[in-house]
């Protein structure tokens, strides 16, 4: 299928050049053309007054905990934050059958595709349902047309027998599918989980998703349990050498740890709001440099108010961050993505969306105005992977009444 955009102006999302263009994206990539241009195309969308640009990716979402807040298990007061982790996400996480989690995917790839999110680095958790969570996710995000990057949070909360067949369902998806390997932490993870995991990512090739240094409790238990620091743990044992492993958090990390990340290939992947949400520590990228990306966690947020967030909490501390800092942060994982050789988010992965402010923008001020005003909120078509998968704001490959309706009928068991 061929979708031809015309009239509108596209914004490349590296440079930041504004171009009146026409732009035909297919399977195969994008042609951009001049304004006019006679071409064949399946679907023709009239793009007047409207701006074309890359979609986003979501560089940590955590979709199996996306109707925690409306479950029996929610407590709005959640510190410290280990008491949340235990008494609600792993209370609730225990709890996950398949349908649950199917509807959980179904509505996150739902808000994923609204808010023009066409990849999403997935961190799962469902121990009932190892194996069959891989499956699920990966369908029901393809289903909308959002390309993902799974991964495990293995660890031994559930005892190291639990530890090791999600291990094992993680190395068979990884094998055969695009993945990550996974850790749920430095202090969840034993002496020899991590050896293996190591050692997957050694013959397969690809890195992990790692919480690290999310809270004090991760740093604190990792210092009795190993005599060392979570994120100097996960040095000395290579995984942080792989260009694909994710750090996540990093909220309370010491200088050295810092400086650990800074000299290997390895990303972070900062979480604004879920972080707010869950009452941690804040960021800072303090010595990080560049590979830094943001995640929604379970929030069902879209990345440019995951963006906002970033910008503004740091406002006012010595790790205050530049717009453009943030806007990098935004478009920093396309970066991971492309260096790591991961499929599902070339050029014909596209937004269509209007600019809710009477002005113009440009290279000048789009930056400016994604963070202080202007956002694509009003986003109108989105193109995975060169198919259209929303036209006129509305999604065409699924039904949305009947996935909502599902979705309700899966909420209203965890009520009460």
């Amino acid at each position: 299928m061929s979708v031809l955009l015309k009239n509108g102006t596209y914004i490349d999302y590296k440079t930041l050049d504004f171009s009146q263009v026409d732009i035909l994206a297919s399977e195969s990539g994008i042609e951009i053309l001049q304004r006019g241009s006679s071409v064949l195309a399946d679907k023709t969308i009239d793009c007047s007054g409207k701006y074309i640009t890359h979609s986003f990716a979501d560089g940590y979402m955590r979709p199996e905990y996306i109707f925690v807040p409306s479950s029996k298990y929610f407590i709005a007061q959640k510190t410290p934050y280990f008491k949340f982790l235990s008494d609600v996400l792993w209370k609730y996480s225990q709890n996950l059958d398949e349908d649950l989690l199917r509807a959980s995917a179904m509505f996150s790839a739902l808000q994923a595709v609204k808010n023009g999110c066409t990849f999403a680095i997935v961190r799962l958790e469902a121990p009932a349902i190892i194996e069959k969570s891989f499956e699920i996710v990966e369908q029901e995000f393809n289903r909308f047309g959002v390309s993902t990057l799974i991964s495990y949070a293995t660890g031994e909360i559930n005892g190291y027998v639990k530890a090791e067949k999600a291990l094992q369902a993680n190395a068979d998806y990884v094998k055969k599918s695009q993945g990550l390997m996974g850790i749920d932490a430095s202090f969840l993870a034993g002496k020899e989980l991590l050896e293996e995991v190591v050692s997957v990512c050694k013959q397969v090739g690809v890195g992990a998703l790692i919480n690290a240094g999310e809270d004090h409790i991760d740093e604190a238990n990792t210092i009795r349990d190993y005599k060392t620091t979570a994120v100097q743990r996960l040095y000395d044992s290579g995984i942080m050498d792989f260009s694909s492993t994710i750090l996540a958090n990093c909220n309370v990390i010491s200088g050295i740890e810092r400086s650990c990340i800074k000299f290997k290939p390895c990303w972070t992947a900062e979480n604004p709001i879920g972080n707010l949400q869950n009452a941690v520590s804040p960021f800072s990228s303090q010595w990080l440099d560049d590979n830094i990306f943001y995640g929604t966690d379970y929030t069902g947020e879209n990345l440019v108010a995951t963006t906002k967030m970033s910008y503004f909490k740091a406002l006012g501390t010595e790790n205050a961050i530049s717009t453009m800092d943030a806007y990098q942060r935004l478009r920093a994982i396309h970066r991971y993505i492309e260096i790591n050789g991961f499929k599902g988010d070339g050029q014909n992965n596209l937004i269509v969306f209007e600019n809710p402010l009477p002005m113009e923008l440009n290279k000048n001020n789009f930056v400016v105005q994604l963070i202080f005003g202007a956002k694509p909120h009003g986003i109108t078509a989105v193109v995975s992977d060169g198919k259209l998968i929303v036209d006129n704001s509305m999604l065409l490959l699924a039904d949305v009444a009947e996935i909502e309706n599902f979705c309700r009928q899966q909420i209203n068991r965890i009520i009460c």
